[in-house]
This record gives structure tokens, sequence and C-alpha cells, in this order.
């Protein structure tokens, strides 16, 4: 994706700007009719650089590499951008960023691993990020800008989300995702969480519906 942060710089600047035609021309647009139109322009921004690229004798974008591009363009209108494919991954724990270049992965395993790639070119285009996400939200009547450095979001999935700004040396963003698990009294015994001695009583109180 490195390679195509130009390719995708380029049609996403071109599909915002269109989408603001489309909403000053139409009006009260649903999410849906939004989602809609800015695939439409992203079709035509795509078949326009292959004619670009072949009048200019370069190669056209591979199919994978045309994938990428609009699976990163629509990241960052709709998702989380380069993070949405982090947050889509159902191992994934924690997420913590500290400027667009020191991004930290928790898993549910308890393994830990730094992207060795950032996720934004600039601090700027990290903030565009989250105020676009903030804007998805609801939250475009109170904006996240140095009056108000500090965000708190609860995504459409349920994970919590935190960010900072001005405040701090670079933008910060922790996603947190809370997990339901499935536990058995054996589990909850072996990771020491309940006595041994215990096991029995606790069963029969639930069999029992019975409070402990």
């Amino acid at each position: 994706m490195i390679a195509l942060r130009d390719e995708v710089r380029a049609a996403l600047e071109d599909v915002e700007t269109r989408l603001r035609a489309d909403e000053r021309a139409g009006g009260g647009l649903t999410p849906a009719q939004i989602r809609s139109a800015a695939e439409q322009h992203l079709d035509a921004w795509c078949a326009h650089n292959v004619k670009l690229r072949l009048s200019e004798a370069r190669q056209p974008l591979s199919r994978d590499e045309e994938h990428a591009l609009r699976r990163s363009v629509l990241d960052r209108l709709f998702g989380l951008g380069e993070l949405q494919p982090l947050l889509d991954d159902p191992d994934t724990e924690t997420i913590v960023v500290n400027g667009p270049d020191r991004v930290f992965l928790h898993r549910s395993d308890g393994t830990r691993q730094r992207l060795e790639h950032p996720i934004a070119d600039s601090p700027e285009e990290l903030i565009r990020l989250i105020q676009r996400l903030a804007a998805r939200e609801g939250l475009a009547e109170r904006p996240w800008d140095s009056a108000h450095p500090a965000l708190d979001l609860t995504l459409r999935d349920g994970s919590r989300l935190h960010a900072m700004r001005d405040v701090v040396r670079a933008p910060t963003v922790t996603i947190r995702r809370h997990r339901l698990m499935r536990l058995t009294l054996d589990d909850l015994v072996r990771m020491r969480t309940l006595h041994p001695a215990d096991r029995e009583l606790v069963e029969a109180a639930i069999l029992a519906q019975q409070t402990v």
C-alpha cells in the first residue's frame, strides 16, 4: 500500500470533492446514498486513471493494486483508514497510536507488535481521519480541534476510541475492544479465578438458579 499512497491520496481528494458537490446539490443524503455515490465516483476515478497511465505509456494498476486502492479509499471515507483491517481482525484487542508512525497492536493471545509502516503521511492526515470518523458518528457539532483536544467515541462494533491532540506531542488514538468470552467452571479453575473446592458449590448454585 505504501507504493500506492500518491494514488490513494489523489483518489480520496477527488471522491471527497465530488461528494461535497453531491451533498450541496442534493442535500440530506442518507448514509447508504453517500456510500453508493462514493463507490460510483471511485469507479470513475479508476477508469480515468487507466486512461491517464496508458496515455503516459505507464502500466495501469493491476487488479490487486486497484482492489487495494479501492479498499484504502473507502476505509478512509467510511472506516478508520489503514487501521480498519486491524479492527476487522477478530484477534485484535487494543490498538495504540502515538502519531502516524508509531502504532502498536495488542492481540487477544497476549502478543504485541509494532506496525512496520505508518498509517498516515502526517499528523494532520491522522487528525483528518479521526475528524471524519467523528462526523460520521454524529459529533460534527463538537469538532475535535484545539479547543476540544479530547475525543471519546463508541464505534459501531462496540469498540471504545479515545483520541488526544495538541496537548500531546503527536495525535494519539487508543481503540479497545471488549470481548465476551465463553468460559466454563473448569476454565475458571484452570485460570485460578475459582478455587477447586468451590467448583461444585458454584455449579450447584447455578443449576438451582441461586446466587452465590
